[in-house]
This record gives structure tokens, C-alpha cells and sequence, in this order.
């Protein structure tokens, strides 16, 4: 499964989490075996890859952590921009610590 994190919303701990939400998006899965192949920042918002079992999610982790996972981000822009598509290497913004 896949499913959007918000910002601002933890992946795991005490407070409303995005395992939580998962287990509500999937009630018939066996919650105790849906594992997290990634993370993201807490204030960080996009999609996270879940994995049924743990041989699954150690091998989509390996992807992650090789950093051989293609990622392909769309952003709403404002104003006119002259280009179709553009490749930004530099980051966007500072991440507020």
C-alpha cells in the first residue's frame, strides 16, 4: 500500500500517526505486519510505500537507502513559467529546524 502523509504529522508515536491512518484505510490488513519502507520529515508532506510483510519492506527499503528509487515531484506554480518541464537541483526552500 501507499498512503499520503501530511505535514505535520507524525509516522509513528503517541499522537495521531500515519500508521494509524493506514489502519483505517486497510482495516482487513493485518495491521501488526504493515511496516513502513521509508520515511519522511515530520514536516514533510507526501507519499509513503508500505509493505505487507518484512522481507518486502527490506527490500523496497534497500531501493530507498541505495537511493536507486526514481522520484518524480509536481509542483503548482504561480505566475507563467516558460518552460514544459524543468529540473531543479537546488533546494526549494531551507528546512525549518
Amino acid at each position: 500500500p501507499v498512503v499520503e502523509k501530511p505535514g505535520g504529522v507524525r509516522v509513528d508515536g503517541e499522537q495521531v500517526t500515519v500508521m494509524q491512518m493506514a489502519m483505517n484505510l486497510f482495516p482487513d490488513e493485518e495491521t501488526p505486519n504493515l511496516r513502513f519502507c521509508h520515511r519522511l520529515d515530520f514536516a514533510t508532506s507526501g507519499v509513503l510505500c508500505m509493505a505487507r510483510s518484512k522481507e518486502a519492506a527490506t527490500a523496497v527499503y534497500r531501493i530507498f537507502e541505495e537511493r536507486t528509487a526514481t522520484k518524480r515531484y509536481i509542483a503548482v506554480c504561480y505566475g507563467h513559467i516558460l518552460q514544459d518541464h524543468l529540473r531543479i537541483e537546488t533546494p526549494i526552500a531551507d528546512y525549518p529546524h
